[in-house]
């Protein structure tokens, strides 16, 4: 892992979203250095990966089983240094989400499209 590397983590309870959001990101390192620290199935499996590998950005699906997402970003933003968090989820995923998160800016939707993934990594990046 180069030093100067994205810390990545994949936090979703589906196994072929998780494989493509590793494929894409694999695409993306010629645009911008990133390293894949770990994937998670849920929240509590990625909360308990951070306290090893520690990651600056998460992408979470939102709706798992045990942890979804908007409570792992409730965790997240309660520690010192925080990670970027961008939610991964279906449209309807996000019309459903709780009020403080209905409008969260870093939002990508499934299916995965590689250009719009570069693109929200690097402006979720770039306003942190």
């Amino acid at each position: 892992m180069a030093d100067n590397a994205l810390r990545v983590l994949i936090v979703d309870d589906e196994a072929p979203a998780r494989r493509r959001l590793r494929e894409l990101l694999d695409d993306c390192t010629g645009a911008l250095p990133l390293a894949i620290v770990g994937e998670a199935q849920h929240g509590r499996e990625a909360l308990d990966m951070l306290q090893t590998a520690p990651a600056e950005l998460v992408l979470t699906d939102i709706h798992m089983p045990d942890m979804d997402g908007i409570e792992l970003a409730r965790h997240l933003l309660k520690l010192q240094h925080p990670p970027v968090v961008i939610f991964t989820a279906q449209v309807s995923a996000r019309q459903d989400a709780p009020g403080e998160w209905k409008n969260y800016e870093h939002f990508v939707t499934k299916p995965f499209e590689p250009d719009r993934l570069l693109e929200a990594v690097k402006e979720a990046m770039a306003s942190h």
